[in-house]
Parts: C-alpha cells; sequence; structure tokens
C-alpha cells in the first residue's frame, strides 16, 4: 500500500488525489520521491550532510516540522516562489530522486494546493472511511486471488488440451 510506502495516512494520500490527477504525477511517481525524501530527512539529522545543506539552502528547519507531510509541503512552498531552471531542478532531484521532477508542477502550486487538494478531494468524496478503505482492500485482494485463479484454471487447461492441439 502506497501508505505503508510513503509514510503519509492513507486519508492525506486520498485528499492529495485532485492535485495529483491534475498535474498527472502517478502513484509510483509519488512513492518513489516519498522514499527519497525520507532519506533526505534521515540524512538531513547529521548536520555536516549535503541533504541538511540542501534544506538549509532552502530555509527549511526540519526540526521543526513533525511529518512527511509538513515537510513536503515546506518545500512547496519554497518551490512556489522559486524560478523554474536548473536550481529548482537540482532541489527537486537532490530531495526527492529523480522522482521529484515529476512532481515539480504539484510542488510549484505551494503548500497551499494540498490543503485544496483535499478539500475537493472531501467534497468529491474521495477520502474513504477506514471501514471502507477496509472494504475496499478486502475486494483488491479478492480480486488479486482471483487472478490467480484464473490464470492457474488457465495453464491447467492448457496443459491438459495443448497435446490434442498440437
Amino acid at each position: 500500500v502506497l501508505s505503508q510506502k510513503t509514510g503519509i495516512s492513507l486519508s492525506t494520500l486520498q485528499g492529495w488525489s485532485v492535485v495529483l490527477k491534475e498535474n498527472n504525477v502517478q502513484a509510483d511517481s509519488l512513492a518513489v520521491a516519498m522514499t527519497k525524501l525520507s532519506r533526505s530527512v534521515v540524512d538531513a539529522r547529521n548536520p555536516a550532510s549535503e541533504a541538511a545543506n540542501t534544506f538549509r539552502q532552502l530555509g527549511i528547519d526540519i526540526a521543526k516540522l513533525s511529518s512527511t507531510e509538513d515537510i513536503l509541503k515546506a518545500i512547496a512552498d519554497k518551490f512556489k516562489d522559486m524560478p523554474d531552471g536548473v536550481d529548482k531542478a537540482r532541489f527537486a532531484t537532490d530531495l526527492l530522486g529523480r522522482s521529484g521532477l515529476d512532481l515539480v508542477s504539484v510542488l510549484n502550486r505551494g503548500g497551499k494546493a494540498f490543503d485544496e487538494s483535499k478539500d475537493a478531494a472531501k467534497r468529491y468524496a474521495a477520502i474513504l472511511d477506514s471501514v471502507q478503505t477496509k472494504t475496499v482492500m478486502l475486494a483488491d485482494d479478492a480480486m488479486d486471488r482471483l487472478d490467480v485463479a484464473a490464470t492457474a484454471l488457465k495453464n491447467q487447461l492448457g496443459s491438459v488440451f495443448s497435446p490434442t492441439v498440437l
């Protein structure tokens, strides 16, 4: 689950679905970028690290931020006022990896865009409660098992009937 990979709650990710969709950001890109951001945050705990230097250059004190979401929104607030170009691309890749470039269009909108996305997702009923989420996950697991069973049936039938076809 993307939430487990990124450390961002499922309801937050569902809330971000609008801004991500509007900017053609795929879940895989977000997962890779958030994984790299987590590593950057851990590395930045060492004040002599490149990550710490990058956060300093952006004027972000990660010690004052409590979550990955807060850090990402702080980065977005800095990107909003920064001109496009090589510096922005460098900051994106340094902190978020190559997938960070996929997020630049979202980050350019500032941290407020994530909050606006959550509001829109609520209006569209795109944020599921815990019971709905559990039900969807169970249904997804059932579909995965059905896919495995269908593939197994195809293979079994193929092994039985292939001698008569050949």
